[in-house]
């Protein structure tokens, strides 16, 4: 896919109009060839690329509305006014702020339990990237706004800080605006939150099923593969009104309502005949399923679950016997492994190190480094484990930038945790 988009993007030359880069931007569907196109419109000082990068902003694409707005006030910087554009300006702005509140009010209402935990994180994630584009879009009128500094602010949830972001919105953007964004950056309950919400969105979903009717026919491929997953395991009636003949055309989707079908028969025999014969389900985990036990790696745990489904689509099920080695001390270190099932022993020659069982991990720094291993590893129970080449995950690792910003968070963490231990000798 990032061969495709390449190639899309040499053929960018100075000067080339915007339809053509619209044109382009229509037929990639890929999310890493869309965000190279996207960012190719960064060093385009003309008023045509306003409206283009406008347009791809999408309620059910926060991640596409997060790096559109980027690349619009980058181009903004250099470029002349927006005032030709103001309305349709407003109109993206109504559009994010309206999601952002419909996405608290539905995470207010859903339940605490495992089966939301996907959701709750496809929401959360949303969010992260929606907030970031309102702020980047008040900017365009004043471009010249530290608005990188309030964007990392939020990330990073520094809240001794966010007065600062605070004053600043308060200089650029108009009271009921102001409110607007102000009310979803504050720390403040969610109920509070969606309260304010519904005085500036009425029309606000009123309930996680109505939210739900909508979300499952995004064209969001993972919003709409998750919104479909919790509504056929949580959702009463929810066969009796879910379309199927609507439903994306895409593999995780397909793959989510083959694997609740095989859960369940009666459910079978709602579903539409193409729906449960467009492909064959893993043995063992769906995407979905593989997401959910990568997130309980400590080298996983802070990237969202959407970013960490394309590390999933490249892991392997594997069952391995008990007295089996799965690798040795000085061996080339070219994987992870999650243990889902069973017991590892990790040890030098005789001298035990450790004993692993369900949902612990080892191998995880062969990923990044490749570096020999330090100790053997053999399986004392009959093993069911999800293993993750190093290869492919570099390979994936290098189309996101959050899998890659999450690595070196990791990487960060581990290091000062060693200094701290240093220090404390």
């Amino acid at each position: 896919m990032r061969l495709a988009a390449r190639t899309a993007l040499a053929a960018f030359p100075a000067g080339t109009s915007m339809p053509a880069i619209a044109a382009a931007l229509e037929h990639e569907s890929s999310r890493a060839g869309r965000r190279l196109l996207v960012r190719s419109l960064r060093s385009c000082r003309v008023p045509d690329a306003y409206p283009v990068l406008l347009d791809l902003m999408d309620a059910h694409q926060p991640s596409m509305s997060s790096e559109a707005s980027d690349a619009l006030l980058s181009v903004r910087r250099g470029g002349p006014s927006m005032d030709p554009y103001r309305l349709l300006v407003s109109d993206r702005w109504n559009m994010l702020a309206r999601t952002a509140y419909g996405l608290t009010q539905v995470l207010l209402l859903l339940p605490e339990n495992s089966n939301t935990e996907l959701l709750r994180d496809c929401l959360d994630n949303s969010l992260r990237q929606i907030l970031p584009a309102l702020i980047r879009l008040a900017a365009l009128k004043r471009p010249d706004a530290p608005v990188d500094t309030c964007i990392q602010i939020f990330l990073s949830g520094e809240r001794a800080r966010l007065p600062f972001v605070l004053e600043l919105l308060d200089t650029i953007l108009p009271p009921v605006e102001r409110q607007q964004l102000a009310s979803l950056l504050e720390p403040i309950p969610l109920d509070e939150r969606t309260a304010i919400g519904r005085k500036h969105f009425p029309d606000m979903p009123s309930a996680v099923e109505e939210w739900l009717r909508n979300a499952v026919y995004s064209n969001n491929e993972w919003l709409s593969a998750v919104a479909l997953d919790y509504s056929l395991k949580a959702v009463d009636g929810a066969a009796s009104w879910i379309q199927w003949n609507s439903l994306p055309a895409s593999h995780l989707v397909s793959e989510t309502v083959i694997r609740c079908a095989q859960r369940s028969p009666a459910l079978a025999a709602t579903i539409a005949p193409s729906h449960l014969m467009t492909q064959e389900v893993p043995p063992m985990f769906t995407t979905l399923e593989k997401t959910i036990l990568l997130k309980s790696v400590s080298l996983f745990k802070e990237i969202s679950a959407e970013d960490l489904s394309y590390v999933a689509g490249i892991a392997e099920d594997v069952e391995v016997p008990s007295g089996t080695p799965v690798f040795r001390e000085g061996d080339y270190g070219d994987c992870l492994y999650v243990i889902i099932v069973g017991s590892v022993r990790i040890h030098k020659g005789d001298h035990d190190l450790a004993v692993l069982g369900r949902m612990e991990s080892f191998g995880e720094m062969a990923l990044l480094d490749g570096a020999s291993r330090s100790a053997s590893a053999t399986v004392l129970e009959d093993a069911t484990m999800i293993k993750v080449d190093r290869e492919q995950f570099l390979d994936v690792m290098l189309s996101s930038p959050e899998i890659m910003h999450g690595m070196i968070r990791l990487l960060l963490t581990r290091l000062r945790e060693a200094n701290e231990k240093l220090s404390a000798q």
